[in-house]
Parts: structure tokens; sequence; C-alpha cells
């Protein structure tokens, strides 16, 4: 286009430089003094038109370029914009420490439900201008990823967590003081600076998890101690199936006596779990995560029917049956369906429930 451009200014003024020598140039030739009249027309035709398209895909770039880096919502950044944001607030500030927070706001979905889409996009546009009024451009940048979850990028020195829990409380309440909004904030402290920033939110995310489930949410500030938390996690819940086929998972017999006497009279069915790789796991390792991600129903039901064969043995072999208290997690206590099973289970093999107790 420039190219084009110059050469169709060039031409113009070669037309105007023939018409001011007139008839220098065209001498008494008064349709040769016409054509000249309409090359210049058409060339400043051709420029104006030339000037209005570039004109037009500059605006072009710039609003595509925008719409690139800005969340469509609110207008403030989206990830993309968060990310080169971050990069400038951290380049420019080489001697101040900065922290990556995610923010969200919990029972969003209800809010929505409850007052509808309009309200809650209404909702996050002023989350998104109370982020234009507190942050500031120079030492911090903000931005809104997807829902109701945001990031911000702000100086250590500028807030602490608490103040910065504290005014988000303080302002969600006096924007809905008929319905109670609550935050959840996770925070990863900027310790390297070459990493990368989309590394970092996940890292404060990691932070933000680790309170998700507590009442009221609270700020997750992240460590290495948090991280090596979440990777064993994870290879728990990687490593609970195969332990479930491979038999891994135990049962173990508490017995019980009578003081008085002495006399066995039932025993304790417990969990234990002997990983081939690492040895025995720790119940409180274990058994958390799977309440967490609905695996211990699974569980649950493995270790009774191994409770109850471990009984049918010893009817085979003429012993005495023992009852046993059969423990449970907490989120199998309403589940009637396993409870049946497991008794119907009991009877399937000729062993009376009445030596079976839950607990």
């Amino acid at each position: 286009i420039a190219v084009a451009a110059a050469s169709v200014i060039a031409r113009e003024l070669f037309i105007r430089a023939c018409l001011d020598m007139g008839k220098e140039c065209f001498g008494e030739n008064a349709e040769a003094l016409e054509l000249a009249r309409k090359a210049k027309q058409e060339a400043e035709a051709e420029y104006t038109r030339l000037s209005v398209q570039q004109e037009a895909d500059v605006m072009l770039k710039q609003r595509l370029r925008f719409q690139a880096a800005h969340d469509e919502l609110t207008g403030i950044y989206n990830m993309n914009g968060f990310k080169e944001a971050v990069a400038t607030v951290l380049g420019s500030n080489p001697d101040r420490d900065f922290m990556i927070v995610r923010l969200d706001i919990t029972r969003f979905k209800i809010f929505n439900d409850l007052f509808g889409i309009d309200a809650g996009n209404r909702l996050l546009r002023a989350v998104a201008q109370e982020l234009d009024i507190r942050c500031n451009a120079t030492s911090s940048a903000y931005a809104r990823l997807t829902g109701d979850h945001f990031v911000l990028c702000l100086a250590q020195d500028s807030i602490t967590p608490d103040e910065l829990e504290k005014q988000i409380q303080d302002w969600l309440h006096y924007y809905s003081p008929d319905y109670e909004l609550q935050e959840c904030i996770g925070i990863y402290p900027i310790t390297d600076r070459e990493m990368d920033i989309s590394l970092m939110c996940d890292r404060a995310l990691l932070a933000q998890e680790s309170v998700k489930d507590v009442y009221p949410p609270r700020v997750g500030i992240y460590d290495e101690g948090l991280r090596d938390r979440v990777l064993e996690e994870q290879w728990i819940t990687a490593s609970m199936r195969a332990a479930l086929a491979n038999h891994e998972f135990l049962p173990y017999f508490q017995p019980q006596y009578r003081i008085s006497t002495g006399e066995l009279i039932g025993a304790e069915v417990l969990s234990r779990w002997n990983n081939r790789d690492r040895g025995m796991i720790r119940p409180d390792h274990f058994i958390p995560i799977f309440e967490k991600n609905g695996f211990i129903t699974e569980m649950d039901t493995y270790i009774w029917n191994q409770a109850c064969r471990w009984l049918q043995q010893r009817k085979a072999q003429g012993l005495p049956l023992i009852p046993l208290s059969i423990n449970i997690s907490r989120v199998d206590i309403i589940n009637l369906d396993l409870v049946i099973f497991t008794f119907n289970f009991a009877l399937k093999i000729c062993i009376s429930y009445k030596v079976i107790y839950i607990c």
C-alpha cells in the first residue's frame, strides 16, 4: 500500500507540474489539457481510496490486537494480555517483589441461577471496574480468565494478603448486601522471574484450591510443601485403581476384648494400603483423597467384602465367628445401597448379618 501510494503521489506531482507549465508542455492543445486534468482527478481519487483503505487496515489491526488481549465482557485483559502486561511490570520494576493472585467468587453459579445471567455479568463487570480503580497500572496487572475467575499481579509491598482479603470482602458485601458473596484467593509469591507466567498462575491456582473447601474460604499461599502435597495427591489418584486390582488394600482387624474377663468379643475392621513400591501408606494420607474424588465407595465395598470372606473362611474351618465392626467413610454413611449390598453379600456367603456392625 505504501509503495502504491508513493507512486500515485509522484504521478500527481508530475501532472500538477505539467498543468502549471501549461502551454510549455501542451501548447494550445485543449484536448491535451483536458486529458491532464482527468489524469489528475483519477490520481486524486486513487490516492484517496488507498488512504482510506490504509486507515481501515490500521484500524482493523488495532481492533484485532485489542480483542486478542482483552476480555470481551469486562474490557480488561484476558490471559494473553495479562502475560504481556506482567512481563512489562516485572521488567519495569526489577527491585520490587511481586505476587500472582488468583481470585474467584464462590457460589457465583448460584448467584447466576437466583438473579439471572445479566445480573451475573453486571457483577463481573463491577469487579473489573473495581480492579481498574484500585490497581496502579505502572506496578500491577489484572485480567479475567473465564467465568468468575480473575488473576492479578501485585507488588508485595503494596498490600498484605490479609489486607487484600479484607478489601475484597468489604467490597463484595457492599455490592451485594442481601446475598452473601465470598472470595477465594490463592497467592504465588514470585521467586523466579524467568518462570513462564502461565506456570506462575498455575501455582497460584494450587494455593487457591488448597483452601477452596474451607468455610469461610481464606487465602492460600503457595510454597514447596504445597507442591509436594499436590504431587502426592496426583500419585495416589493415579495409583488407586491399580492398587485395587492388585489387592493392595487390606483389612486389618483390631481386636476387642472384654476387660473383666479378657475374652475376645469382636474386632474392628480397618483399611490399610500396602503398596508394592512404597510399602505401607498411612490411612490419613489416602482416605481424605478418596473421599474427595469418590473412590472411597469402591474401596469400602472391597474392604467389607474381604472382611465377610474372612468370616466365611473361619466358618469353613469350624472356628467361632467373631463379630466385626466395619468402619465406613462419612461419605458412605448415607449410601443405603452400599449398606444393603454388603449385608446381601454376607447372606450370599452364608454369614449372618448379626456378626456385622457398621461403625
